[in-house]
């Protein structure tokens, strides 16, 4: 599976970013090619996504980790794309927010 990596800043308290993020449907207005994130538990979802073709692919996903206002990741679990990602919070001076994704 590729890695990618990035480091972000954003001027917002770690807590606001934090629960942005834990509130997972919020993927799809940040990444285009995402078209549904659905919640369907307390740790999983239902992902849909722009696929080859004009396809639609789809795929579960599990929260994997979640301390709050510190770090959240999650995986998936089957489908046609094997994925991870963990973000990692920390508080900035001036109530901004770096985000390594």
């Amino acid at each position: 599976m590729p890695r990618v990596e990035r480091t972000i800043i954003i001027a917002a308290p770690v807590d606001r970013v934090y629960q942005w993020w834990a509130r997972m449907e919020n993927v799809a207005r940040v990444m285009p090619h995402i078209r549904k994130v659905q919640r369907t538990g307390p740790f999983t979802t239902h992902w849909e996504a722009d696929g080859p073709n004009g396809q639609v692919v789809e795929w579960d996903a599990t929260i994997v980790q979640d301390l709050p206002q510190r770090q959240l990741a999650w995986e998936s679990r089957g489908g046609p794309v094997p994925n991870r990602a963990d973000l990692d919070f920390e508080s900035l001076e001036g109530g901004r927010t770096r985000m390594k994704i």
